[in-house]
């Protein structure tokens, strides 16, 4: 189990690598453990999954420059795969 640092300026970074590696990303980690260790009642918990959905890379950008250069390439190959379906019309 891990835990999550929300003031961790890497988080993002972190999770990416973690799944390019072939992390699971269902896994559960606990949420501000460190933070609330003094009055351990309950510990919240989410997943890898759910992190890379909500927590983004920076104020300005949600997306890590990777991210976005991977979302360019799929456009451009989507957009490759359109240009050729009109020029077969």
């Amino acid at each position: 189990m891990f835990g999550v640092d929300y003031s961790d300026p890497g988080l993002r970074l972190f999770v990416n690598e973690y799944v390019k590696a072939g992390g699971n990303p269902n896994l559960e980690c606990y949420m501000e453990y460190f933070f609330q260790m003094p009055k351990i009642d309950h510990v919240d918990t989410i997943a890898i999954q759910q992190i890379i959905k909500s927590y983004g890379y920076s104020t300005s950008s949600f997306y890590t420059p990777e991210e976005d250069t991977l979302h360019q390439r799929l456009v451009d190959a989507l957009n490759v795969q359109v240009q050729r379906q009109k020029i077969k019309k």
